[in-house]
């Protein structure tokens, strides 16, 4: 009677453990799998996703952020501008910045131009410190705190 007792609990032992493993394996799938489209639809937004050309990650279609090098002419920004038919919608500029001695901050801009392109053409001016696409993150951890 002793060996049906230890093996019921062998049994329920290794039943448990199958459906904690279950569990875990279920719970360590992604709940958004990856897109394999170019663009997608969110908040009323069409977003593009460009694998090429080095832009992995989904971008707002349309607007790019430029960071001019300091003391950049407010002619030579808008020269830089038109040769990607740009207009500043958003300049951004924190406290951060601003005590960390930088006074420009950064400029988003919407352009007609192909999001790849205007940023290719920007990353090889001189007045350009950088210029990427208005990447969009996604947080996807949870967080523990109450």
């Amino acid at each position: 009677m002793n060996t049906g007792l230890v093996t019921k609990q062998k049994f329920l032992s290794l039943l448990l453990l199958f459906l904690l493993t279950i569990i875990l394996v279920n719970g360590c799938q992604s709940d958004d799998p990856l897109q394999s489209s170019n663009t997608s639809e969110r908040d009323g937004l069409t977003l593009s996703k460009s694998v090429s050309q080095g832009f992995g990650n989904e971008f707002v279609p349309g607007e790019v952020i430029i960071k001019f090098t300091s003391g950049t002419l407010s002619t030579q920004r808008e020269a830089v501008l038109n040769r990607i038919s740009a207009k500043v919608t958003e300049k951004i500029l924190t406290r951060t910045m601003l005590a960390s001695g930088d006074n420009e901050g950064i400029n988003l801009v919407s352009t007609t131009f192909p999001v790849q392109e205007a940023v290719q053409l920007l990353r090889g001016l001189p007045n350009v410190e950088y210029a990427e696409p208005n990447y969009i993150y996604n947080h996807f951890a949870t967080s523990n705190d109450p």
